[in-house]
């Protein structure tokens, strides 16, 4: 979104963030001159110090925009000027452009002719807490409105705003049409984590004027929500709010503001002459409603959102890659959070000087990149930028089963965030909980960071394997030749070669109380070349050979931190992110490595659960890989992530992100939530039994009629059995 022309008048320091920031979109123009006594109505209602107006304003002309900025900062507004006066009104744009200059936790929606009653903005922070929007923040609520009649409005008005609720909820309640015209879901006053909002880019700018563009939202909002059933012809509107029917996309949308009318909480639409809006505005809604199913339909097959907003908060970030390649497009829920991306490729640049002079000429506040060992050039910029003091963050796959990491003090072995002044303390009660937990779930499960065969159990195993109970057994995970961990961090063995040379030689010195076992890894299409060591089948599970094993070998393999978890004194001849006295040892030679076998040390189990705690709940973000194998020209396999849906975000300078991840609606339909439609839902219910009896009643009828032709006699004895079963004779 182009993020020009825009002037902003700030009444609150930027350290002083609120909770809910309510964004009221703008635009004054002579066929609506009782605007700025509405937006006057709306300020003068009660607000918490929790709660945060920003006033967006595209393109009223000069001489009103100067009277709307004054009247904010008399009340304490934030005020946002978008010069757009020759652009199409939207409400949609103007929303997206105050959520991304909010400096708040969430964010709602409120049109100037939506006027709340007293306490609103207090019980909107208490629905906050109640639906657990923190932790949940891909879940949201609706805020309901009444929309009144000229008489309505009128008694609204004058009624003290103490008293409105409970007023005009009583008669909504007893369906006074004098006072009340109809209800509504006002779809656009959307109650959702700002962050959020952001990362599934607002708005679809597809749509312009006036219409259809918030239900557009709400569908892709409810589907990563995905609280409620999606109804019988889901794609249709029945442009009715009270339709008995759980059909069509207004009846599910209506569920996610049912509780906060049955609550009372709502805001009341104003009277104002629909002929006011602008001939353009209105005539924008048949192509918007064109629009409508294509992109809902369009959303539901690919799943691509528009661009993610930025948090301007956060200033302005140098990604070194391209926009569209794989890494920026997995990572598009994190991108928020490091305010204006801006993307250029790291051979732009001749050497790390240059891209330090760029990052300060345009005022960078920090560099995004991937792996930084990944391509030579990239390697340049990430030591330029660590020598000069410049900002930056790397992210890579972690060494758990879904994890990632964004890293700010360096990357892999040689970043200061794996130092144990960040992890060694003693553990609350409830982090032992959690990483005790964690530790058997990961020592149960089958879940692992490459795909592997079944699990068997370490018994079978060793029993497959002719494996003498008494026998103890070194196990080997390879990695890839090709990996840069391998080619920057392999220590005294300097490459794949040498690690081979390594576990040959001290295969020949182990004693016969050892059995070693090695496992190639999973992307690599050859073993290693060796007629010495012996490698298990590549479907073996690399649990099982963790369990049944009494130590383990390896370079620097992320196997060393799943090797925690099952408390395995772990050798390792390469520079690992992992090391620690107690938990594992470095070998620079077979002699050493020998040395530690023959007298094997114990793994400080507290130590382990310390550091785990450290990666699970500090440092690690978690989230949902949809990978792609592609085969190589020399026939190897490399993974590359297409997509990650995360539920856990962790990054540098911004608070910890919770999402929820539902493959399933969270509400069953038998709930009282539907209560409306049930009549609806139970005799769809029943038609749909009668169907399949029906069906099924068919299917055998002809299954008979087949048998007639082709086997009579089989026919002729079955029927007489059936006519004796039924009594008919």
């Amino acid at each position: 979104m182009m993020l020009k022309n825009i002037r902003i008048t700030n009444n609150h320091p930027k350290k002083e963030k609120a909770i809910l920031g309510v964004i009221i979109p703008f635009r004054f123009t002579t066929s609506r001159p009782d605007a700025l006594n509405r937006i006057s109505n709306i300020f003068k209602n009660p607000r918490p110090i929790e709660v945060r107006l920003y006033l967006v304003d595209s393109g009223s002309p000069e001489e009103e925009a100067k009277k709307v900025r004054e009247l904010c900062v008399a009340n304490n507004v934030e005020y946002i000027y978008i010069d757009t006066r020759n652009e199409m009104f939207s409400a949609g744009k103007a929303r997206d452009i105050g959520a991304i200059y909010s400096n708040t936790d969430f964010i709602t929606f409120q049109d100037i002719d939506c006027l709340p009653y007293g306490n609103f903005y207090n019980d909107l922070l208490n629905e906050i807490v109640n639906e657990e929007l923190n932790t949940n923040q891909n879940d949201f609520f609706v805020i309901p409105c009444l929309f009144l009649t000229e008489k309505g409005s009128e008694l609204y008005l004058n009624t003290p705003v103490d008293n409105r609720r409970e007023l005009f909820y009583r008669n909504y309640f007893y369906g006074n049409s004098e006072l009340i015209k109809s209800f509504a879901l006002s779809a656009s006053s959307i109650v959702v984590h700002r962050l959020h909002y952001l990362s599934i880019g607002g708005h679809n700018k597809i749509f312009r004027g006036h219409g259809f563009e918030d239900f557009e939202l709400l569908h892709r909002a409810s589907t990563y929500s995905n609280k409620y059933k999606r109804p019988r012809n889901y794609y249709t509107d029945k442009k009715d709010w009270d339709h008995p029917d759980y059909e069509g996309f207004r009846s599910m949308f209506r569920l996610y503001g049912d509780l906060l009318m049955s609550k009372g909480i709502f805001t009341c639409h104003i009277w104002h002459p629909t002929k006011t809006l602008e001939l353009s505005y209105r005539s924008a809604s048949k192509k918007n409603a064109e629009l409508l199913t294509e992109s809902m339909k369009d959303f539901d097959k690919n799943g691509i959102n528009p661009q993610p907003l930025p948090d301007i908060n956060r200033g302005k970030t140098l990604a070194l890659g391209k926009e569209n390649n794989a890494f920026y497009k997995s990572i598009w829920q994190v991108l928020p959070q490091f305010g204006v991306v801006e993307y250029v490729s790291e051979d732009k640049f001749n050497d790390a000087e240059e891209i330090v002079t760029f990052i300060k000429k345009y005022n960078y506040n920090r560099v995004l990149m991937p792996n930084p060992y990944g391509n030579p050039k990239r390697l340049e910029m990430y030591q330029g930028l660590k020598k000069a003091g410049i900002e930056y963050v790397v992210m890579d796959r972690g060494a758990l089963p879904e994890s990632v990491f964004f890293d700010s003090n360096g990357f892999n072995a040689d970043s200061s965030s794996y130092d144990s002044d960040k992890w060694d303390f003693d553990l609350a009660p409830e982090e032992e909980e959690s990483v005790n937990n964690y530790i058997q779930s990961e020592r149960t499960s089958s879940i692992t960071l490459e795909e592997q065969g079944n699990r068997v159990g370490a018994d079978y195993l060793a029993e497959k394997l002719s494996i003498s109970p008494y026998k103890k057994v070194l196990f080997i995970p390879f990695q890839r030749p090709s990996d840069t961990v391998i080619k920057y961090f392999s220590g005294s063995v300097s490459d794949m070669r040498g690690f081979i040379d390594f576990v040959e030689d001290l295969s020949l010195n182990l004693s016969d109380d050892w059995v070693v076992l090695a496992k190639k890894h999973p992307l690599e299409k050859e073993k290693p070349d060796s007629n010495r060591i012996v490698f298990v089948e590549d479907s073996t599970h690399i649990k099982d050979l963790l369990e049944l094993a009494d130590a383990v070998l390896l370079i620097n393999s992320g196997v060393g931190v799943l090797s925690m978890i099952f408390e395995k004194p772990v050798l390792y001849v390469g520079d690992v992110f992992y090391a620690h006295p107690e938990i594992n040892r470095k070998v620079s030679t077979p002699k050493e490595a020998l040395a530690i076998l023959d007298n094997l040390f114990v793994v400080n189990s507290d130590k382990t659960r310390r550091f785990v705690n450290y990666l699970i709940n500090k440092f690690y973000s978690f989230g949902i890989f949809e990978n792609e194998i592609v085969e190589k020209d020399d026939g190897s396999h490399f993974n590359i992530t297409r997509k990650i849906q995360f539920y856990k975000i962790r990054v540098p300078g911004s608070p910890e992100r919770r999402l929820t991840i539902r493959t399933r609606h969270l509400i069953d339909t038998s709930a009282p939530a539907y209560a409306r439609y049930r009549a609806y839902l139970q005799n769809h219910k029943k038609k749909k039994k009668i169907t399949n009896e029906s069906s099924s009643t068919a299917i055998w009828f002809l299954r008979q009629l087949i048998k007639l032709f082709v086997n009579p006699r089989k026919f002729i004895k079955d029927f007489r059995g059936w006519v004796r079963k039924k009594k008919l004779i």
